[in-house]
Order: structure tokens, then sequence, then C-alpha cells
């Protein structure tokens, strides 16, 4: 037989050439996602009804919460800085100055019995939070706000990060004794800026002895103190398994949470729904959002619940983001009306028993 140079092809391995095929029939996130206009709404959108984000963190700050009806510090006459002149303020961050407050705690005091948890409801944005976990895709929330509306949404403790804390919880400057704060500061006093001193503080001879008790501080970062450590432990594995990141009604000028936006890995999509563009390049140096069209940095700009409502409606979730809306407000509401229930058998067991002595 004669040898005409050629030889025979080796025999494919049909694992490889399965695995091959996979592997060019599955479509790139560019090539896939071409129809949509780029870092727009329907893109970020699209990425998650094609199962591609499973593993999403948002950032949110005050902006989702105005629509609560929760006022800002600085406008002309309706601010909570305005109200709180009479106090002498220097200016309206001294309020969560952990120097001033030891100085001078009453205004704070006045500005939490405004703020406190229960006086607001939840936004369609905060309702949105608790439906991405409904959904299964997210990996946390990490939060500025102090309002915990988060917590009256009904997002899971564990999918919370309160990164300057919350009004949940109260700590005693001395003797470190925590309760809820509830339990500690009335919101409905009549005496607005009255300070909640620490009961068993009071009892101890050497605090007596001072006059120096200690103070239920409610759980929020002020300046000059640390972030929370659970704030510290979660960025690295958190940003590490993230596939998506939405930002929502935050300026980023206050560090480190500002910095959060560049954590996670290269070429993760990422959403920014705000009333303007913040974190970009530009602003931030070499880093933050980079809005060119062959990037999959995304900006919406609306308000936070004009913003959620429409990508909850380019998903086809708007049915069931209206309804857990509806839900958590019938929630809230038999929750009110069996805590006044409560306060009322509780009334009439007290008036019966004192009838009958």
């Amino acid at each position: 037989m004669k040898d005409d140079g050629e030889r025979p092809e080796p025999t494919a391995d049909p694992a490889k050439k399965e695995k091959d095929t996979d592997e060019k029939s599955k479509p790139s996130i560019s090539r896939e996602l071409s129809g949509h206009a780029p870092n727009s709404l329907a893109l970020f959108a699209a990425l998650i009804t094609r199962k591609k984000l499973k593993k999403i963190i948002v950032l949110t700050g005050a902006g989702i919460s105005t629509a609560a009806g929760i006022p800002d510090f600085r406008s002309p006459g309706t601010g909570l800085y305005d109200n709180l002149q009479e106090y002498d303020i220097p200016a309206p961050e001294a309020i969560f100055e952990i120097g001033f407050f030891h100085r001078n705690p009453k205004p704070f005091f006045h500005l939490a019995r405004e703020m406190f948890p229960g006086k607001f409801k939840p936004t369609l944005t905060h309702v949105f939070i608790r439906l991405l976990h409904e959904k299964g895709m997210l990996l946390r929330n990490y939060t500025q706000n102090i309002d915990a509306l988060e917590r009256v949404a009904e997002v899971p403790a564990d999918k919370l990060i309160h990164a300057h804390g919350s009004f949940f919880t109260s700590t005693c400057t001395k003797c470190k004794r925590k309760a809820d704060t509830h339990e500690v500061l009335d919101p409905n006093s009549k005496d607005k800026d009255a300070v909640p001193y620490c009961k068993p503080c009071e009892g101890q001879k050497k605090h007596k002895k001072t006059g120096k008790y200690g103070i239920m501080k409610p759980d929020i970062v002020f300046f000059g103190e640390d972030l929370p450590e659970r704030f510290y432990t979660n960025l690295k594995p958190d940003f590490a398994e993230c596939d998506g990141l939405i930002v929502m009604g935050t300026s980023l000028v206050v560090n480190p949470f500002a910095s959060l936006i560049n954590l996670p890995k290269s070429g993760i999509p990422r959403l920014l729904i705000n009333l303007e563009k913040v974190g970009t390049k530009s602003s931030r140096g070499s880093k933050g959002f980079d809005f060119r069209p062959e990037t999959h940095d995304c900006f919406h700009e609306a308000p936070c619940d004009n913003g959620v409502e429409e990508l909850a409606t380019i998903l086809g979730w708007k049915e069931d983001l209206l309804s857990l809306a509806d839900q958590i407000k019938t929630s809230k509401a038999t929750s009110s009306e069996a805590d006044k229930a409560d306060v009322i058998d509780k009334l009439e067991a007290t008036l019966a028993k004192v009838s009958l002595d």
C-alpha cells in the first residue's frame, strides 16, 4: 500500500466535541443583549430575565425613603435642621457628632422622635428589595438609612447591613446594656427632647455619686464612631460572590459607603436609579460608574419608586410588586390593630381587678 503522506484524522472525543458545541452555541452577554439600548433599564432587566443575575447586592440611601414622608435636613422651612434651630446647632451634621451628643443630647432625641420606627411606612422601593429576596435574587442590602424601613418591609435581618446603624435597638453609653428602642424612648412624649437615661445606671451608687447616668443611645453610627463590625466582615465575601449591583437614592459622597460601587468584579453589571448621575469616573477619578455604551453600567433617571416600578414592569413583576406592597400594608395595619386591642384588653383587665378589689 502506497504511503502518500496523508495521515488519518484523529478520532474526536465525543464529550469534548459536545462541550465545544455548547460553548459555541452559548451566546455572550453582548450578542444576547444587542437589541437593548445601551446603559438602559431595559438592558439591566434583560440580564435579570435571562437568569444571569442571581446574587444581587443593593446599595441604598436617603432617596428611597423620601416618598415615605421622612423630611430631609436642609429644605427651608420644613427640613429637620430648620426645626431644630432653637438648640443653636452649629451645623446639621453636629446632631450626629458623638462629641456634640455627649455635650447636648437633646437635639438628637428631638430628631429621634421625629424619625421613630413605626411612624413611617415602607416605600415601593423597600418593597422591591423584599421582592428581590422573594425571587431568590437578593444577596445583601447595604443601606445608609437609619429609619429601619427595610425591617418594616420584612426584608430578613440576615439580608440587611445597616452601614450607619438603625433606630431599632439602643445601648447605654455607660453600662452597655441593650434594649429595644421602643422600650426606652417614648415617641409621643410631650417633652420632645427628653433624654432617656438608663434605669439600671440610675440605681448604681457610682453613678448616683457622680450624677452621670448612662444614656440609652439608639444604635446608629455617629461621626467619630466606627461602622458596625458586620459591615466590614461581609464586604469581601459578599462582593466576591455578587453578580449584579443596584444603587438607589444616594449621592455617593460619604465614604466608606460611596466606595462600595467599586468592589464588584470587573464587568459585573451595575444599575443606578437616581435623580442624577453620581459616583461617575469623572467625579471619582479612575473608578466609579462608566456609562459609555460599551459597558454594562446602566443609569435610569427617576425617583426611586418610579424606577423600581418601571423595572418591575419590564421584568413582568409589577403585579407581584403591588400585591406584596398591599400584603405588607395589610400586615402592618392588622398588627397595629392587634396592638391596640392588646392594650385595651390589659386596661379592661386592670379596671376589672380594681373594681373587684
